[in-house]
């Protein structure tokens, strides 16, 4: 498995830094960003695979940065993060897209890496099918100069 690069959205200094310095032990690369207007950038720019993003965010709600997320690139893997949720809350994330959800405070750390490692392995499987993909046609290609 490769690394892949991790956005942290959240607007929660401390919330924000026991996510990053967390990941960063684990050695994932970890990139953070407060201004939702600024995360589509940031995918783009930093080359994000997979997005941590807090459900209640200033000046937006995190559901419709999910959903401005998933219509970027439906391939990013995003896992919503929340202190206190209703399971409306849970069910509208995972139909926006979200392959995972975090309650904070974060104490579980297990779940956590498990959500994070999850993200990372779906990212890997459909990376194999596009090259095998890949690979395919550029046989049947050559096949059919012959």
């Amino acid at each position: 498995m490769r690394a892949h690069n991790i956005l942290i959205v959240d607007n929660d200094e401390e919330n924000r830094a026991v996510i990053e310095n967390f990941l960063a032990e684990e050695g994932l690369t970890i990139f953070t960003e407060t201004n939702p207007q600024k995360v589509i950038d940031r995918i783009n720019n930093d080359h994000i695979q997979i997005v941590i993003c807090e459900m209640r965010l200033h000046g937006e709600d995190g559901i419709h940065l999910l959903k401005q997320i998933k219509s970027y690139d439906c391939a990013i893997q995003v896992i919503m993060t929340a202190g206190y949720v209703k399971i409306s809350d849970i069910l509208a994330c995972r139909n926006a897209g979200a392959v995972g959800f975090l309650f904070k405070p974060y104490e579980n750390i297990p779940d956590f890496l498990k959500e994070i490692h999850d993200a990372e392995e779906q990212i890997d499987k459909w990376e194999a099918i596009l090259l095998n993909r890949k690979n395919y046609s550029a046989i049947v290609s050559n096949k059919d100069e012959k």
